[in-house]
């Protein structure tokens, strides 16, 4: 201050205390700081959605330059391939003043497609008007790809998973298949051995017992030298495991003679029948004699069904018959007959007569 005379007489200061206005300066410049260095995008809109700033992560993402993204809708990141759902679940959002989030597929400036996953919140006056909508928003794509890798991974392991155990089980199941077909033939091969190995022993207990004649005694001794013999071809049979292994038989072709064949079986069987007084007829029709085929098969099949027919026949006969049904220059159709007075077959049974062999009856108590 100045007297009258303009000589200095004092000095008046005035002071204002800046201290909180400096820290707030220094907040908002960090924040702004955070904001502009972030990794992920930031976007800011006025309420009509009008951009106002993106940070440099935006720019990086997008491709844009910022003087081409300011006052413009964000819209212009759209790829079409959002679904439509997205954007009415975030408007009903932001609408009533509350934050959204979800993923947008989005379109850089070049045209090439990423994944963005935003959380939007609005931005309210002291008034409770909506300013502005600030968006963060990350690039998720690569990171949906290796969720996508894996997913397929895991996929494609539990497919490999399942195909491994389908084939564990599938080979278990041959395994159980192969040991039960094994158990069952071994079994179910009980009574074509008991067939020649009875009249086996018939006859040896007849010779044993003495007398008879030398024709008869040569008769009893051939009887059981051809039993014994289809015994022989039976076990070796048996024995073959690798027949067994591949489901078949071999069938041999050799010429034969067919009364051997059926005077053979029938020979066999003859001294059960005769303990039961049962009658063996045979007829061979007009079937040629000289046959070319396989002797042991046949022999084994007509012991079965003649076997089974003296077994289960009380009185009365069995008949063996040979019926020449078609013929084709030296080709035959022959069909090879057992029948007899038992008790027959049940109607329930009859579907299973050409299955793999198995008892009609399998209890103890069978007839």
């Amino acid at each position: 201050m100045f007297d009258a005379n303009g000589t200095l007489i004092g000095v008046l200061g005035v002071g204002r205390d800046i201290t909180r206005s400096r820290q707030n300066e220094m907040e908002l410049r960090k924040l702004a700081r955070a904001v502009e260095q972030s990794p992920e995008s930031i976007e800011i809109t006025d309420a009509e959605t009008r951009i106002e700033y993106v940070n440099d992560a935006f720019l990086d993402t997008t491709g844009y330059r910022r003087d081409e993204v300011i006052g413009r809708n964000p819209r212009l990141l759209q790829s079409g391939k959002t679904p439509r759902e997205t954007y009415v679940a975030m408007w009903a959002a932001l609408g009533q003043g509350q934050p959204w989030k979800g993923e947008f597929v989005n379109r850089r400036k070049d045209g090439s497609e990423y994944i963005e996953f935003a959380i939007i919140t609005p931005l309210r006056q002291p008034d409770g008007r909506i300013s502005h909508y600030v968006a963060v928003k990350e690039d998720i794509t690569e990171k949906k790809r290796l969720g996508q890798e894996l997913d397929a991974h895991r996929h494609h392991l539990q497919e490999l998973v399942e195909q491994r155990t389908a084939e564990l089980n599938e080979a278990r199941t041959r395994a159980d298949a192969a040991n039960k077909a094994k158990s069952a033939f071994l079994a179910n091969m009980s009574h074509e051995i008991r067939t020649p190995l009875n009249a086996i022993i018939g006859l040896s207990h007849l010779l044993l017992r003495g007398g008879g004649a030398a024709e008869t005694l040569a008769a009893r001794l051939g009887k059981i030298d051809s039993a014994a013999q289809h015994l022989l071809a039976i076990v070796t049979d048996i024995l073959d495991l690798s027949k067994i292994e591949a489901g078949r038989m071999q069938l041999e072709f050799t010429d034969f003679h067919l009364s051997v064949i059926l005077d053979n079986v029938a020979s066999i069987l003859g001294q059960a029948a005769q303990d039961k007084s049962l009658t063996i007829s045979i007829d061979r029709d007009k079937v040629p004699l000289w046959l070319r085929g396989d002797p042991t098969r046949l022999r084994q099949a007509l012991l079965n069904y003649a076997g089974n027919a003296v077994k289960f026949t009380e009185k009365g006969s069995v008949a063996l018959r040979a019926r020449l049904i078609e013929r084709q220059g030296d080709e035959l159709l022959v069909r090879f007959e057992v029948a007899d007075t038992g008790i027959g077959i049940a109607p329930d049974q009859m579907a299973r007569l050409f299955q793999p062999f198995e008892q009609g009856d399998a209890s103890i108590t069978r007839r």
